[in-house]
């Protein structure tokens, strides 16, 4: 038996597998209904506290048997927790530590699943061979189970997916009805299944317009009913549940730091990668062995925290099971926004297009790291 304990969307697919009786995933926590069919809506971007906040004026969202408060994990950002849904592994232990990390040397960007030129993004130079567990969704595999991913046509036939969702039968769907129609075939099916169904809008009107900002409403009302459509197409005495991957949080330009202007730490850095609120520091290798964090903070500032590699390691923060190799992905230095507050390189292209946004996650705030799940069943 596995006592190891997981968290965020890897204690929900390792609880699923508890439910079909893969003993492996028995210490997984959540308490789920018994059923033959699980499917799962995850909601890009959408906080506990936003849900909250939103729900006297939802109608079908707020009709769940359960809502439970879970947390993302960090660092809280999309191509780590979905890698966490995939394998039900906390990032220490699947190895996609950040939404960039250094890999080669180099700056590599796990949704684009390329490495990225800091000054031209644009620019997707050669992919990687960079290999994922299989981990839960693979043994469900070997059990028998089907597994459904529903992902939009811009990103199903990506590498992240190829190499992520490899044990899914990939749906793609161009809009609403041909999601509705495709799932609602799977009624005719026979055996176990787990469905995962995903919806992206939400986080980037959240990265554009801001998290809570009307725009925002208006998707998440769009959103209840298309899931209530689901609702009534899926088997009768399957489990629907809604969550998230991650929540948001608002950041005023005047709260965006400017790393690219300190130079004695510029100087210090090989690479910086990751969200603004989450980043990875690599340093050149003349920096590496007495690293003067004291001058760190001193020139930071407040508002921020930051973590050798060895003490992110120790405190945790990236799972509890390490993996020696994937633990050599972390940064050298972990730097976690506190607050309101981000870190910006306007030096790169893709930190500017970044420091455009209104949204942001990653780090640890309630407002990224709670978030729903909803079980009807």
């Amino acid at each position: 038996m596995n006592d190891k304990k997981n968290i965020g969307l890897a204690n929900i697919i390792n609880s699923i597998a508890n439910q079909f009786n893969l003993s492996k995933y028995a210490s997984a926590s959540i308490e789920l209904p018994e059923a033959q069919h699980y499917f799962l809506c995850l909601i890009d971007g959408l906080s506990d506290n936003l849900f909250l906040e939103n729900e006297p004026n939802l109608s079908f969202l707020k009709t769940s048997d359960e809502h439970k408060t879970i947390i993302s994990g960090f660092p809280s950002t999309t191509a780590t927790c979905l890698t966490s849904l995939a394998t039900g592994l906390d990032p220490i232990e699947h190895g996609i530590v950040g939404s960039a990390f250094c890999h080669n040397k180099q700056s590599f960007n796990p949704l684009r699943w390329c490495y990225l030129s800091q000054q031209d993004p644009s620019l997707q130079q050669v992919k990687p061979n960079i290999l994922v567990p299989k981990g839960t969704w693979g043994e469900m595999h070997k059990e028998g189970i089907r597994i459904n991913a529903f992902l939009p046509l811009a990103i199903a036939d990506s590498e992240y997916t190829k190499n992520i969702f490899s044990n899914a039968e990939v749906h793609s769907y161009e809009d609403i009805t041909i999601l509705i129609n495709k799932i609602s075939q799977l009624g005719k099916a026979s055996g176990r299944s787990f469905s995962y169904i995903y919806f992206g809008n939400l986080d980037y009107i959240g990265h554009m317009q801001g998290a809570g900002s009307k725009e925002w409403k208006d998707e998440l009302f769009l959103l209840e009913s298309i899931i209530k459509n689901i609702s009534r197409v899926i088997p009768k005495k399957a489990v629907l549940m809604v969550t998230a991957d991650h929540g948001m949080i608002n950041i005023e330009n005047k709260n965006m730091t400017d790393f690219s202007q300190m130079t004695d730490l510029k100087k210090e850095t090989h690479l910086i990668c990751g969200d603004i609120r989450a980043r990875h520091i690599y340093l050149k290798s003349e920096y590496r062995k007495d690293i003067n964090l004291a001058k760190w903070n001193n020139l930071l500032g407040e508002n921020f925290n930051i973590y050798s590699r060895q003490t992110a390691i120790d405190n945790q923060m990236f799972g509890s099971h390490i993996n020696s190799t994937f633990s050599q992905r972390l940064g050298d230095l972990i730097i976690v926004s506190k607050n309101q507050y981000g870190l910006v390189d306007t030096s790169s292209l893709y930190d500017q297009y970044q420091k455009s946004w209104i949204g942001h996650h990653g780090a640890i705030s309630d407002d990224e790291q709670r978030i729903p799940l909803l079980i009807w069943g």
